[in-house]
């Protein structure tokens, strides 16, 4: 059962990378190293050294594991996949994308458990994960393995793995491991076996947007803040249904714009009617797939391959933190260029 797993999750991956034309050099721009960290291993965490979050981290990140032997903190954000043993907590329930007011309101206990303990596991309904997933990416810089997934029995198992560390949020769906820091449910990292141990593709190794020498890591250090009670509104839009005049009407009601870019650059926003909020063009695909500026209007920022979700959460978050100027948020986002 366990050959027929892998071989599954391998046609799947195989078949992603040649449709989205990715395969290794598009997985070495999203974890590509940078700055000081040393290379290391072929996902190349092992090694780590130096500032941030990561200073401590060796041998994966999990030299402070105790294995399957403590037990990890589960917090609940919805659904009914908790073990008889677990410890559960939490102050959202949702069935759907939580928005950044919930995100907010449960990251504390999940902050808390991460000091306290070697990981964290989260349990809801697979809707909430992408929004969960990346913010927890965003908002906490730690190294310990923070697992989503609709069963706390099998996310315990996932985070007390000594490979989880090292590698950001993790979403676990039909026993296949995703990274929750890139496109939801596009790169697979592991699986879990029938005898519940875990089989990782590659050595640990945090995606480059939230590596400690990063531009979000170093230049943004204040959105890893878990205490704001702000209240923000930043919808997403298809592209086809703005204009000019539409943005600037409800310009005071929003504090940002996700829009979900045609690839015709149908809008126009280069007028003196100009929006005063941030407008990040994202592109819904199933496919790691990076907004072509050519195709979006001058003064938008592009969201890189962040999915729209993803690119709602980072721009809020970057609102909740009084980042709003267009520069400042077109060098936070990811560009594979």
């Amino acid at each position: 059962m366990l050959y027929s797993s892998l071989i599954s999750v391998f046609l799947a991956v195989a078949s992603f990378s040649d449709a989205a034309a990715l395969n290794f050099r598009k997985r070495d721009i999203l974890y590509r190293r940078q700055g000081n960290e040393t290379a290391g291993g072929a996902g190349g965490a092992s090694n780590m050294t130096g500032g941030g979050g990561a200073s401590n981290m060796t041998g994966g990140g999990a030299s402070n594991m105790t294995g399957g032997g403590s037990q990890v903190p589960v917090v609940t954000i919805g659904g009914s996949g908790l073990s008889s043993n677990a410890s559960a907590q939490g102050q959202v329930n949702a069935t759907g994308v939580l928005s950044v007011t919930q995100l907010y309101q449960v990251s504390e206990q999940i902050e808390s458990s991460l000091k306290a303990n070697h990981g964290c596991v989260i349990v809801g309904k697979k809707k909430s994960f992408e929004s969960m997933a990346f913010f927890s990416a965003i908002v906490f810089n730690s190294t310990a393995p923070i697992v989503l997934c609709e069963d706390a029995a099998i996310g315990t198992v996932v985070a007390s793995d000594p490979g989880a560390a090292g590698r950001g949020p993790l979403i676990i769906f039909k026993n296949t491991i995703y990274s929750g820091t890139l496109p939801a449910y596009n790169v697979p990292v592991g699986v879990v076996n029938d005898d519940h141990s875990c089989f990782w593709f590659y050595d640990a190794a945090m995606p480059q947007l939230t590596q400690w020498n990063s531009t979000l890591r170093t230049n943004f250090t204040n959105f890893t803040s878990t205490s704001s009670q702000a209240q923000v509104n930043v919808p997403i839009v298809f592209e086809e249904g703005i204009s000019p005049t539409l943005l600037q009407s409800v310009g005071s009601f929003i504090q940002g714009l996700v829009v979900i870019g045609s690839g015709q650059n149908s809008t126009d926003m280069s007028s003196s009617g100009a929006p005063s909020i941030p407008v990040v063009y994202a592109q819904e695909s199933r496919l790691v797939n990076a907004v072509n500026n050519s195709t979006m209007p001058s003064n938008a920022i592009s969201a890189g391959y962040l999915t729209p979700i993803q690119a709602q959460i980072m721009l809020s978050v970057a609102v909740v933190n009084g980042v709003n100027s267009t520069e400042s948020l077109k060098s936070l986002f990811p560009s594979p260029a």
